[in-house]
């Protein structure tokens, strides 16, 4: 099987987050074009079964993440860190996230990378494309979460049910603010944002502590 050819990592190559897939023997079996242009590599063929430590141009603090899980295998299922790594002499925020996925029997870790300064209008192309393939839009490892303008639901991910300990019915057709996952000051934050985007203009990265459903607090 060349793993490739699959319709799920074709989708994978119109988005801007950076995506590099390896095998369990640390060869590269899938890498799009946005992870080509972010180590700033042109031949993606030479690079496919090849070591993952033959990419010498990912910053350390990358190299290291992925080597760590790639170390645990099959004992993890997802997870996800911001790191602020030197990349090409220039300082930037990534948010790289890792998950195992299987196909055909053989399992795989998929690693995303985004940079966390990236324009937001890049957002609203990639969830076009996200929600056209179902199963690229509930295995992504970040949380989507559909609204319309006024702030009520229409649909999210898996991994929205994980992070915050809901299932989708209990999110589905109800506005953000009635879920009691966020504070007053939160959703008008969340009220001033979607009020820009409607209005054509980018919004703005917010980082926050929110309540998941068990109690617990979580960073956003």
């Amino acid at each position: 099987m060349h793993i490739v050819e699959d319709m799920h990592w074709q989708f994978l190559d119109k988005i801007s987050v950076s995506v590099i897939v390896l095998n369990l023997s640390k060869q590269i079996v899938y890498i799009n074009k946005s992870m080509m242009e972010f180590i700033k590599y042109k031949q993606r063929d030479k690079l496919l079964n090849k070591p993952f430590n033959i990419l010498n141009s990912i910053p350390l603090k990358i190299y290291s993440f992925i080597t760590e899980i790639m170390e645990d295998g099959k004992t993890f299922n997802f997870v996800s860190e911001k790191l602020r790594v030197s990349h090409f002499n220039k300082i930037q925020e990534i948010s790289i996230s890792a998950r195992k996925i299987t196909q055909n029997k053989e399992i795989y870790i998929e690693f995303y990378l985004e940079n966390i300064k990236t324009p937001q209008t890049n957002y609203k192309t990639n969830l076009g494309i996200l929600r056209k393939d179902g199963f690229f839009f509930e295995s992504f490892p970040n949380s989507i979460v559909l609204t319309d303008k006024d702030g009520y639901i229409i649909d999210c991910n898996q991994t929205t049910e994980k992070i915050f300990g809901l299932n989708q019915r209990d999110i589905i057709g109800k506005n953000y603010a009635e879920l009691d996952l966020f504070t007053s000051e939160q959703i008008s934050e969340f009220n001033k944002q979607i009020k820009k985007i409607v209005n054509g203009s980018n919004s703005k990265l917010i980082e926050m502590e929110v309540n998941r459903k068990d109690g617990k607090k979580i960073w956003i």
